[in-house]
């Protein structure tokens, strides 16, 4: 998703010892639902992990830009008209 793009608070960053932005990698907790196409990912709550200390936090974004429960399917690609 190109524009799930956020800003970390400097007060963060210390915490987890995050000096390069190439220290970070970021990941979405998903919520598994039967079938799978409704399961949803949670964008407003990532987890960052500093790679180089092996050390990591879920981040609460602020904004409301971003939802808690953001529908997979929508992230899906499309086959034959279906996600």
């Amino acid at each position: 998703m190109k524009a799930y793009t956020f800003k970390l608070d400097q007060t963060f960053l210390e915490q987890l010892h995050i000096r390069h932005e190439g220290d970070v990698v970021v990941r979405s907790i998903v919520t598994l639902r039967e079938p799978f196409s409704e399961s949803t990912l949670n964008l407003k709550g990532p987890l960052i992990i500093n790679a180089q200390k092996n050390i990591g936090k879920q981040y609460i974004i602020n904004e409301d830009d971003f939802p808690v429960k953001a529908p997979i399917s929508s992230f899906l690609i499309s086959k034959g008209g279906e996600a």
